[in-house]
């Protein structure tokens, strides 16, 4: 599963005439002398080095290839993406640096050379809309608690609970009758939903269209507290992660990567990015007075971009539903809740990967 906005232009791409071919790269031309690969959200300049790379080895395959790399979404300023494209280009054989462009989002000049077969990606590139293509107006807008019981749904079929009354939906979330009603409708729309005979429900598949368009809102919807060292000493997550466990506060739950391995015993990533959390808020709001007792340099970050060490998801619904751990430490956040952690941390292989396994039972 793509992060939307690439699957967006990934989309208007192969429209053009543009062919998948992501065994290699993203898009490949008709002739096959032109390549595209897109990457989305890139905060640092690892992921860049690597798709870099990518593309430089497609380009070896042939003295008339030329391929160009599309950044999408970048947390990096102006300026340091300058500076780290030259220094990447100085990796590969100059012959080959000069037939990789590179076209960044909101930067429209600069960057990539002026081949003309770039022109028509450029335009769509800088006209895209920062969301994906918007759904049909019958469906309305997805509010706050609708997203709480499209969660919901998500969750009991990644569980494998079983089929979901109107009335579990409304105990768990809180919501009333009419909003469960439109949060299947929109589900059904998509033609995700089946309704049984007995008046439950359930989903046919993982809800993909439904997916993507929640995960273009997650981050209004969620609205993450983010925390910053401020003395700069580079406090490590996993020392905060062993504060937290020993201070247990009550409706607090472990999310992101901690949850994943949880959830996943093939989880495949080392180390611990940050320490995602998520507090249980039946009434709507919570009190974060336990991130000052995890350690009083804790600061709120405004900057999408800052090295954040603590991220505090809050759960406006009716029951928490939390997985206890065998061991009596902190409970884990539902599937779905570590899901939008690990998008929201840019591991999408990852959260693909979770989705893939835990319908198969692969929890320990």
């Amino acid at each position: 599963m793509r992060e939307p906005r690439v699957a967006w232009l990934v989309d208007r791409l192969a429209s053009q005439g543009w062919r998948r071919d992501e065994r290699s790269v993203d898009l490949v031309n008709r002739d096959g002398s032109r390549c595209v690969e897109v990457v989305a959200g890139a905060q640092g300049v690892r992921e860049l080095d690597a798709k870099v790379l990518r593309v430089a080895r497609w380009v070896t395959q042939g003295p008339a290839r030329h391929a160009c790399l599309v950044l999408l979404g970048s947390q990096l300023s102006h300026e340091r993406l300058r500076k780290e494209w030259n220094m990447i280009r100085t990796l590969v054989r100059p012959d080959l640096g000069r037939r990789i462009a590179l076209i960044v989002e909101g930067v429209t000049a600069g960057f990539e050379p002026r081949f003309p077969w770039l022109h028509p990606i450029t335009k769509l590139v800088h006209g895209q809309p920062t969301q994906p293509t918007r759904r049909p107006a019958s469906r309305g807008a997805m509010s706050p608690t609708i997203f709480q019981v499209l969660k919901l749904v998500i969750r009991h079929w990644l569980l494998k609970t079983g089929p979901l009354s109107r009335r579990r939906l409304q105990v768990e979330s809180g919501a009333t009758y009419p909003t469960v009603a439109r949060a299947l409708r929109k589900l059904e729309e998509c033609a995700e939903l089946e309704r049984l005979p007995n008046r439950r429900v359930q989903l046919r598949a993982f809800p993909q269209k439904t997916w993507l368009e929640m995960l273009s809102l997650s981050s209004s919807l969620r609205r993450p507290l983010s925390y910053v060292d401020a003395t700069g000493r580079k406090l490590e997550p996993w020392v905060l992660l062993k504060r937290l466990e020993a201070m247990k506060p009550p409706g607090v739950a472990l999310g992101g990567v901690q949850s994943a391995r949880h959830w996943d015993r093939h989880f495949d990533l080392n180390g611990l990015p940050r320490l995602d959390v998520v507090v249980h808020a039946p009434h709507g709001s919570f009190d974060p007075g336990f991130v000052k007792q995890l350690d009083s340099a804790l600061r709120p970050s405004q900057s999408p971009s800052a090295e954040h060490v603590l991220v505090v998801h809050s759960l406006p619904r009716a029951e928490a539903l939390f997985d206890e751990d065998r061991a009596g430490k902190l409970p884990y956040a539902d599937p779905v809740e570590t899901l939008l952690d690990l998008h929201e941390l840019r591991l999408t292989t990852q959260a693909d990967e979770l989705i893939e396994r835990l319908p198969r039972g692969s929890r320990r």
